[in-house]
């Protein structure tokens, strides 16, 4: 053997003892138990990453499936009062003006036929406003052409409104919402 080599059979440190190997190793820290929180009946079986926020149904949990429709009021209204008023609803957007009063004084106490006169209150004054200003500048060709086409627009929302008076839904108006708000 040459000094530079070690005998092989000697080991070259000694190896620790069982039991220390054991002390070694880092004990599991337990994690302290999540006390359980009271849950509203409305969305108990998901849990709450499972769930939407819906303010518009009064700050309830929703499940992520459900859509929400910010332009949809009709689950504000009682269903009696839809399905009383909605003949009165409708006559808000046939009849204009006459159609208003006579829905005010027939459905006194329906915030359902009020939410529908006030968006036919809104189409007829913007369809007021578009006659006014084809009045006034008909001299123009652009104007009343782009009114008359504007009155078109608005005749159909206004069958928009009906039919949805008539299905007893409450949901706003593409461009009366505008005006309303």
């Amino acid at each position: 053997m040459t000094e530079n080599q070690e005998p092989q059979n000697v080991p070259a440190e000694p190896t620790a003892a069982p039991e220390q190997a054991q002390q070694a190793q880092p004990q599991p820290v337990a994690q302290p138990e999540q006390q359980a929180q009271p849950v509203d009946s409305a969305y108990a079986a998901q849990t709450p990453y499972q769930q939407q926020y819906n303010p518009a149904q009064g700050g309830q949990y929703v499940a992520p499936g459900t859509y929400y429709n910010p332009d949809d009021h009709t689950a504000q209204f009682d269903p009696a009062d839809i399905a009383e008023h909605k003949i009165y609803a409708a006559l808000t957007y046939i009849f204009g003006p006459l159609g208003i009063i006579i829905a005010a004084l027939a459905a006194k106490g329906s915030a359902f036929a009020r939410f529908h006169m006030k968006q036919a209150a809104s189409l007829l004054f913007l369809e007021t406003v578009i006659l006014i200003a084809m009045s006034i500048l008909f001299f123009t060709i652009l104007v009343p052409i782009a009114g008359g086409i504007m009155l078109v627009v608005l005749t159909v929302i206004e069958l928009i409104g009906t039919w949805q008076a008539v299905k007893g839904q409450a949901k706003d108006l593409p461009i009366v919402k505008s005006v309303l708000k």
